[in-house]
Parts: structure tokens; C-alpha cells; sequence
């Protein structure tokens, strides 16, 4: 098969664009592959071995990588170069205004600025009163478009959770879902673990990182943080950690991916993931396949792959509660063991390659029956 992969951009590292990675990895291996972009970071490529061909598209909408409404627009120039292909997965938010008939549109999830994170943007002191305003008057006129423009022609979820909130947003309903998958499942949780806690993520207020911070500052014993991931709360957060008299516990690591990562999680006395609302969550996923289990909130597409006590805790996201589930595994190393195991025995139904198998079925479905 020839397959066209589209993202609005594909310029950062996170779960959308690891899911294409590794969705592009595994397809090209028997089938051709090209991925378009108005923004493309071949090094991105280059790190995770994915040999496919790259188009980057041009646009005359200027400042579209600066907000909502030029993106929007800027999606009628990379259809207009989109060359032929028997097959289109449309990732992320807005590729659904791409009008392309024999495609599949992956969005992760929809544009959440826009619908469940609205209310809580207006609430924030952060935001100048301006701006506000503004947002008040535009967002819905932006919701409109979204709705209106959708030209999605199959959507697929990556996880239940999304798939309601998918069919909430369009007004269709979202009956297939494929979950996220990881590449490698360790034989065994590993022994030797470290004094850390971990926290892994972009940093920005959805992910919630000051909760294992906060946490930290109650735990009973000297156990450090690691946090790995930038964005725009880096400065936000390392100023709570100076409050708090955190400095010496605290470490920022910045983006690891790979091996690196593969081996913070396994030394890790657990994982802290308490995202808002998360659609699925490929940090808990990547978590247990490497033998550490989660502390994790009780809401969120992950949710639907662990289970609570078995490889996980589900919890309110208080720092309290944090706490509490952080000292359990901490002085009980035969829980810390048996929790890790579960967690292993339970990813290996979740590789990369399952994943791939099922989209690509997927797409040769959508294939035939356009033709």
C-alpha cells in the first residue's frame, strides 16, 4: 500500500507525534510512506529510525503557528499539495478540515482549549482581562468552525474516554477505538531501584506536575523527584520547588526518550501521572511496561488499560493522596515487586506493532471502499 501520514505539525516530541513515529516505522517496513507537514523536524526522525519520505508543505497564512485560526486556514494549502496515495491517516487537530475521501482521522483528542479546558483558561489569574475578553468572543466563533468544517469522513479514537468525548464534540458517533502502544516490555521489575519518584510529561498546567511536587514536600522519608519534560510551567514550577525548600530533591531533567527514559522508569519507585482529563496517556502505558507501577488520578483514557491496586493506584489527585500511595510502595518492596510485574504482564498486549496492524487494517478498509 501507499500511505499518506498528515499532521498539521510535526515539529515537537509528544504522544501524537510518538504515535506516528512508531506508526511510520513499523508501516514502512512493507509499504510506502509519506508524511506531510506544514512543519517537520527531521531530527525527530532521525532519532527513532523512521526512513520515510518528508514533504513539508508551504503556506501564505502567516502566524498560523501562533494561533488557532491561521492553522485552520493554513489546512486548505497542505491539502492542496497532498500528492496521491491509496490511503490518508489524518492526525491531531485541525487535519479533520482536509477534505481527502479514503482517510482516517486519529485526533488524540479534539482541540481542548477550545471545550473541557476552556472554563478553567478563563479561571486563571495568569491571564490578562484582555485577553479574556477576547477569548470569550473568539472561542466559540472557533468552535463553530471546527464543527461546521469537520470533513472527517472515519474517526478513531485512542481510547473510550476520547471516543465519547469525540462524539460529544461533532455530534457523530466514535465506535472505533486503537489504543497507544510502547516498543520494548522489560522481562522483569528490575531490583535495584533508586530513591526517586518520577514525573514525565510536557510541562503545562493540564499535566498537574506541582501535585508530585507538593506531594514530595509531606512524604515521611527522603525520596527525590525527577521530572523529565519542558514547556511553558518549567520557570512556574521550579519556583514552587525553592518555596517548598525543595531544591535539593527536586531534579529537572528535561526530555529524555529511548533507552534513557526506558531506564528512569525501571529504577523509579513509581510514576506520579495526574493529567487533567488525559485521552489516553502514553506515560502510564510506558510506565508499567517497564515494571514500575503508577500513582496516578482516577479520571482519563489510561484508566481503561490499569487497574487499580493490581498495577496502579487510582486516586483523587490530592498531594496527600500522592503521598500516601508513594510511602506504601516505598516500604513494602514485595508490593513494589508484584505491582511491577502486573504492570509488565499486562503491556505486552499493548506494543506498537499491534497498534500499527490494526490501523493499517483500517485503512486498507477505508481504501477499498472508496474505490
Amino acid at each position: 500500500m501507499d500511505i499518506g501520514v498528515v499532521y498539521p505539525r510535526f515539529d515537537c516530541l509528544g504522544g501524537s507525534e510518538r504515535f506516528g513515529l512508531a506508526m511510520m516505522r513499523e508501516w514502512s517496513k512493507e509499504h510506502d510512506v509519506t508524511l506531510y507537514s506544514l512543519s517537520i523536524d527531521a531530527s525527530l526522525l532521525e532519532k527513532f529510525h523512521v526512513d520515510v519520505k518528508c514533504v513539508t508543505c508551504k503556506t501564505r497564512v502567516p502566524f498560523w503557528k501562533d494561533n488557532i485560526l491561521p492553522l485552520m486556514l493554513a489546512m486548505k494549502d497542505l491539502e492542496s499539495q497532498l500528492g496521491v496515495h491509496d490511503c490518508y491517516l489524518m492526525n491531531m487537530f485541525p487535519a479533520n478540515f482536509i477534505n481527502v475521501r479514503h482517510s482516517i482521522w486519529y485526533p488524540q483528542e479534539p482541540a481542548r482549549v477550545l471545550y473541557d479546558m476552556y472554563p478553567e483558561l478563563l479561571a486563571r489569574g495568569d491571564i490578562p482581562l484582555y485577553s479574556k475578553f477576547f477569548k470569550r468572543v473568539y472561542t466559540p466563533f472557533i468552535r463553530f468552525l471546527d464543527k461546521r468544517l469537520n470533513r472527517a469522513v472515519r474517526i478513531v479514537a485512542n481510547s473510550r474516554y476520547s471516543a465519547k468525548y469525540l462524539s460529544w464534540v461533532y455530534g457523530v458517533g466514535v465506535s472505533d477505538v486503537v489504543y497507544l502502544g510502547v516498543d520494548n516490555v522489560v522481562n522483569e521489575p528490575c531490583n535495584s531501584r533508586g530513591d526517586y519518584i518520577l514525573s514525565v510529561g510536557r510541562l503545562v498546567h493540564a499535566k498537574r506536575v506541582d501535585l508530585a511536587i507538593r506531594a514530595l514536600k509531606i512524604l515521611p522519608v527522603d525520596i527525590k523527584l525527577k521530572i523529565v519534560g519542558e514547556g511553558e510551567c518549567k520557570n512556574m514550577l521550579i519556583g514552587l520547588v525553592k518555596d517548598l525548600g525543595l531544591e535539593n530533591r527536586v531534579e529537572f531533567l528535561g526530555d529524555k526518550f529511548g533507552d534513557e527514559l526506558d531506564n528512569l522508569y525501571q529504577r523509579g519507585i513509581c510514576t506520579v501521572f495526574t493529567p487533567i482529563r488525559e485521552p489516553f496517556g502514553l506515560v502510564a502505558l510506558e510506565s508499567i511496561s517497564q515494571g514500575t507501577p503508577v500513582v496516578g488520578c482516577n479520571t482519563g483514557g489510561f484508566t481503561e488499560i490499569l487497574s487499580d491496586g493490581m498495577d496502579a493506584y487510582l486516586i483523587e489527585p490530592t498531594p496527600e493522596n500522592i503521598a500516601k500511595k508513594i510511602a506504601a510502595l516505598y516500604y513494602n518492596k514485595d508490593l513494589l515487586h508484584s505491582m511491577g510485574s502486573s504492570g509488565i504482564e499486562k503491556s505486552r498486549s499493548y506494543l506498537w506493532s499491534i497498534t500499527a496492524d490494526k490501523l493499517l487494517n483500517m485503512l486498507k478498509d477505508v481504501s477499498v471502499s472508496s474505490h
